[in-house]
């Protein structure tokens, strides 16, 4: 439970002016009030876009504007994955999952397998 937790991280520069220096703490068992705010609002954005895709076929009666539509959807739900997941590797630096193979898999055909095939 929070309680009292500051906002974010808050700093002076050389002219008094405060700015914020830090959005996410990098600890895992602390964290700042507006960490949840930021993260809340990626969920309830990607969810958004989720029901506006789906509901493409009702708001959309040309089917090129639909599949405009839909495309502007996966683009705009993969670019606010990403934030989220930056968001989640500030506070777990160990997650570093990808989708390519690593550099050091072998390519080529079946038989230069390292030993994968049964």
């Amino acid at each position: 439970m929070l309680n009292n937790a500051p906002m974010f991280k808050f700093e002076q520069d050389k002219y008094g002016k405060m700015y914020v220096s830090e959005y996410f703490m990098a600890s895992q068992r602390q964290q700042y009030a507006g960490e949840g705010y930021i993260v809340s609002a990626l969920v309830m954005a990607f969810g958004l876009l989720m029901l506006f895709m789906s509901r493409a076929t009702h708001n959309f009666e040309d089917p090129f504007k639909r599949r405009v539509a839909v495309g502007c959807g996966i683009l705009a739900c993969f670019l606010i994955l990403q934030a989220y997941l930056a968001c989640y590797r500030i506070k777990n630096p160990w997650y570093g999952t990808n989708f390519m193979p690593p550099k050091h898999y072998i390519k080529g055909p079946m038989n230069r397998d390292t030993g994968n095939v049964i």
